[in-house]
C-alpha cells in the first residue's frame, strides 16, 4: 500500500491528532494567502482567549516583547501571521493530547521531548538568522506521527514500544502494521494543516525524494537544523547511549557553522529555554547538567578530573572569639569553604544543613560540648563520615581516650602554631580524598555493573523469545521442558505437551503475501495465549508450529485443553486485511511423559509423531500418542 493510500486510509478509520477547528481554520488562512493579515485579524478577534494566550507568550522570555497598542495587531506585528497559526495548532495539541489510550506511550516525555526540540531548533534559526518562532513550532511538531500512532493504534502501537527496536527495525515494522511510518505520518498530518511545503519535503525519507529530484536551499536548511535538533534534544533527556550521539550532535554543529569550543555553552543556552518553554507550557522537566557535566557523566565516569577536586568545606567552633578568629585567617585559603560557628548547638544546625567534611570543635563550651557535639555527629546518617579533630588545652591521656572514644579522629593541644593546624587539616584531607576516591570508583563499578546487568537481561530475552510473536522460542521451549524432566524424574509428577500446526498454511502465503502470513500468526498466537492455562507454557516451535508444555498434567487434561485450542481456532475470524476474514484449522499432536523415557526429546517426538498422525488423518484434528502417565500407587 502506498503511503498516501496509508493516510488516507488511516484518516478515514482511525482517531487521529486533530487541532480545533479554530487552529485549522487560522491555519488555512495564514499560509500563502494573499489577504491573511486582514483574515487572521478577523479570526483572532473571534477568540479573545487565545489572542490572551498569544499576549502571554509574546510577554515571555521566550519572546521577550513590551510593546503595547491593540492586542490582536501587536500579536501578528510580533509573530507574523504563520508563527500564529503554528502556535494555535500547538495550544490545542496540548489541551487535548497531555495523556492518552496507549499504556506504553510516555505522552509527558513526548512533549519534553518536543519542546526541547523546538528550543534547540529557534536556537540554531537565531544562530543562522531564520525565524525563530517559526522554527520553534517545526522542532515541536516535526515527530507528532508518534503522538498519532499512539492515538490511532494506541494497544499495537504500544506493544511495538515494548519490543524496543532500533530504529530501522522499528520503522520496518510500523510499514508491516501500519501501512506507513511516523515520519511519514507526521509528514502527512503536517500537510494536511497547510504548513510548508519545504517543511515536508525536510522531514521526508530518504533524503532524496523518490521522486529524484534533490531538496531545494530552503528545505535542505531545514532539515538539517530539524536533525541537529533531534539529537540535542536526545541529550536533554539523557536517551543513551550518549557516546554516539554526542560525536554526532558536534559534528553537525561544524557543519551549521557553529565550532566544537562554541557547543557547550550554546547547548546550555537551550537547555536554559527548553525550560522556560516548559514552565510556559506547564510541562514538567527533567534537571539537565551543562553540557560538560553531561559527557563527562556519560560511561559511569564519575571520578573527579585531576587537578579540580571540589573544596574542602570545614566547620570551626569556639566559644572564644579570638581563638575562632586566629582559626578563620589560619584556615582560609583558595580551595577551602569555612564556616565558623561559636558554640556547638550553632555548630550542630550548620553541621546538618552543609555537610561539612572537616569539623574542628573546641572540648568545652556552653549549651553543647566538643564530645557531645561528636556523639551527635557520629550517630546521624549524613555526618557520621565527618573527619573531627578536637582542640584541648589538656593532654592527659584519659582525656585524650574520652576524645576519640567519641569519635574524634585527631586532636590540637592548645595553643596551636598555623604549621600544626595546616599539617593535621592536610593529613585529614588526604583520608578524605581517598575515601571520595573510593566512593566514586564504587559508584562507577555500580553503574557499569547495573548497565551490564540490564544489557545482559536484554539480551537473555531476545535469545529467548520469538522475534515475531513475542512468544518463547525453541530454545526456552527446550529449557523448560529440561527443567520439567528433572522434576518429573524426582518426584513422579505428570508432564504433557501438545505440537500444534496451522493447516495449509505455505497458501496463506503464496495467496496473501508473507505479511498477512505474519499477521496470522500473530493472532494465533493471541488465541492459544487467551485459552491455554495460567500455567501452560506455549511457544513458537518453528515455521507455524507451537509448542505448549503442559507441566504437571495427565493425559486426560491435556486432551481436553488440545480440542479447546482447536475449536477456538476453527471458530474464530482470521483477518487478512479490513475487508478479508478467513477461517483456519490446526491440528495438534498430544504425548504424556512416560517412565521408559529418557529426556525431554522424546516426549517432543513423540507429540511430533501424533501431530503426523493429526495431519495424515484428515487435519483439524487431535491425535494422542498412547503413552499414559501411570495411576500413582495406592496409600497404605
Amino acid at each position: 500500500m502506498e503511503t498516501n493510500q496509508a493516510f488516507t486510509l488511516i484518516c478515514k478509520t482511525k482517531s487521529l491528532p486533530q487541532p480545533s477547528a479554530f487552529a485549522l481554520d487560522l491555519t488555512a488562512q495564514c499560509y500563502g494567502q494573499q489577504d491573511s493579515p486582514e483574515t487572521c485579524s478577523r479570526i483572532l478577534t473571534g477568540n479573545p482567549q487565545f489572542t490572551a494566550d498569544l499576549l502571554r507568550y509574546i510577554n515571555s522570555p521566550l519572546v521577550g516583547s513590551t510593546a503595547g497598542g491593540d492586542p490582536v495587531a501587536l500579536v501578528l506585528t510580533t509573530l507574523g501571521p504563520e508563527s500564529v497559526a503554528n502556535m494555535a495548532i500547538i495550544f490545542s495539541l496540548l489541551s487535548q493530547y497531555r495523556y492518552g489510550k496507549c499504556s506504553h506511550f510516555d505522552y509527558q516525555r513526548f512533549w519534553q521531548k518536543s519542546l526541547a526540540r523546538g528550543a534547540a531548533a529557534r536556537a540554531l534559526a537565531i544562530q543562522h538568522r531564520n525565524d525563530a518562532q517559526l522554527f520553534l513550532t517545526y522542532g515541536i511538531l516535526s515527530a507528532i506521527g508518534d503522538l498519532a500512532l499512539a492515538t490511532a493504534f494506541p494497544e499495537e502501537y504500544g506493544n511495538l514500544l515494548l519490543k524496543n527496536l532500533h530504529p530501522e527495525k522499528a520503522e520496518h515494522k510500523e510499514m508491516q502494521l501500519f501501512g506507513l511510518t511516523t515520519t511519514e505520518l507526521t509528514c502527512g498530518l503536517l500537510d494536511s494543516w497547510h504548513f510548508p511545503k519545504p517543511l515536508i519535503r525536510a522531514l521526508q525519507v530518504p533524503a532524496d525524494p523518490a521522486d529524484g529530484k534533490p531538496l531545494c536551499q530552503t528545505a535542505a536548511k531545514i532539515r538539517k537544523i530539524l536533525t541537529l535538533a533531534k539529537h540535542i534534544a536526545k541529550i536533554c533527556l539523557f536517551e543513551l547511549p550518549l557516546t554516539d550521539t554526542f560525536f554526532t550532535v558536534e559534528q553537525q554543529a561544524e557543519e551549521l557553522a557553529l565550532p566544537v569550543e562554541q557547543f557547550a555553552p550554546f547547548f546550555d543556552q537551550v537547555v536554559a529555554s527548553w525550560q522556560t518553554a516548559s514552565e510556559f507550557f506547564e510541562v514538567s522537566t527533567l534537571h539537565c547538567p551543562n553540557y560538560h557535566q553531561i559527557k563527562t557523566m556519560d560511561d559511569a565516569t564519575l571520578a573527579v578530573e585531576p587537578g579540580k577536586q571540589e573544596p574542602l568545606t570545614i566547620l570551626a567552633v569556639d566559644d572564644d572569639p579570638i581563638t575562632l578568629l586566629c582559626l578563620e585567617k589560619m584556615l582560609s585559603a583558595e580551595q577551602r569553604t569555612l564556616l565558623l560557628a561559636k558554640d556547638g548547638k550553632e555548630a550542630l544546625e550548620l553541621a546538618l544543613e552543609h555537610r561539612p567534611q572537616v569539623l574542628l570543635t573546641d572540648w568545652r563550651m556552653p549549651l553543647l560540648s566538643g564530645i557531645d557535639l561528636c556523639k551527635i555527629l557520629r550517630k546521624t546518617g549524613v555526618t557520621q563520615h565527618m573527619y573531627i579533630i578536637m582542640l584541648t588545652a589538656n593532654e592527659s591521656d584519659d582525656q585524650l581516650v574520652q576524645a576519640f572514644d567519641a569519635g574524634a579522629d585527631d586532636y590540637i593541644i592548645k595553643p596551636f602554631t598555623a604549621k600544626v593546624l595546616q599539617a593535621r587539616i592536610s593529613s585529614g584531607e588526604r583520608l578524605i580524598r581517598s575515601q571520595q576516591t573510593i566512593s566514586n570508583d564504587r559508584e562507577v563499578i555500580r553503574r557499569y555493573a547495573a548497565k551490564l546487568a540490564s544489557t545482559n537481561r536484554k539480551l537473555q530475552n531476545m535469545a529467548m523469545t520469538d522475534f515475531l510473536t513475542g512468544l518463547p522460542n525453541r530454545r526456552s521451549a527446550l529449557q523448560r521442558l529440561k527443567n520439567l524432566v528433572a522434576e518429573v524424574q524426582r518426584y513422579g509428577e505428570p508432564l504433557s505437551c501438545l505440537m500444534i500446526d496451522i493447516d495449509h498454511f505455505k497458501q496463506i502465503n503464496d495467496t496473501y503475501g508473507h505479511d498477512s502470513g505474519d499477521s496470522v500468526l500473530r493472532q494465533i498466537t493471541r488465541l492459544l495465549e487467551e485459552k491455554a492455562r495460567s500455567y501452560d507454557m506455549v511457544s513458537r516451535w518453528g515455521g507455524e508450529e507451537f509448542l505448549v508444555i503442559s507441566a504437571r498434567s495427565g493425559t486426560a487434561d491435556t486432551c481436553q485443553l488440545a480440542e479447546r485450542l482447536r475449536r477456538t481456532v476453527e471458530n474464530h475470524d482470521i483477518r487478512i486485511s479490513d475487508n478479508l476474514k478467513i477461517r483456519l484449522t490446526v491440528s495438534i499432536g498430544v504425548a504424556s511423559w512416560c517412565p521408559d523415557f529418557h529426556n525431554a526429546g522424546e516426549l517432543i517426538k513423540k507429540a511430533d509423531e501424533a501431530l503426523y498422525q493429526a495431519k495424515a488423518g484428515g487435519r483439524n484434528r487431535v491425535e494422542l500418542v498412547t503413552t499414559p502417565f501411570p495411576a500413582p500407587p495406592p496409600v497404605s
